[in-house]
């Protein structure tokens, strides 16, 4: 599976899911989730885990020693990509 289905390019679509989220923000955190979250463990289809990731971001953030501004950032993130099909 290739990391643009496992965790979506922020492209029209995954911008319009972010509901009001700067492109930048989302790009910082697609960074944080393909780059940082993969420290421990292999990246895992945004999709995989709809509805859950404020828990997961919640429980995992201090464990990678996220700031607020990433933490949040990784959060929207996902929160926009689950929004989205794979599709697009």
């Amino acid at each position: 599976m290739s990391i643009e289905t496992i965790a979506p390019q922020v492209n029209p679509a995954l911008l319009a899911a972010g509901r009001g989220t700067s492109q930048s923000e989302l790009a910082e955190g697609r960074r944080i989730y393909t780059a940082q979250c993969t420290t421990c463990h292999t990246a895992e289809p945004v999709m995989d885990y709809k509805g859950r990731w404020p828990e997961i971001i919640e429980d995992m953030a201090p464990k990678t020693k996220l700031n607020a501004a990433q933490t949040q950032a990784v959060l929207r993130y996902v929160l926009a990509a689950e929004r989205i099909t794979p599709m697009q």
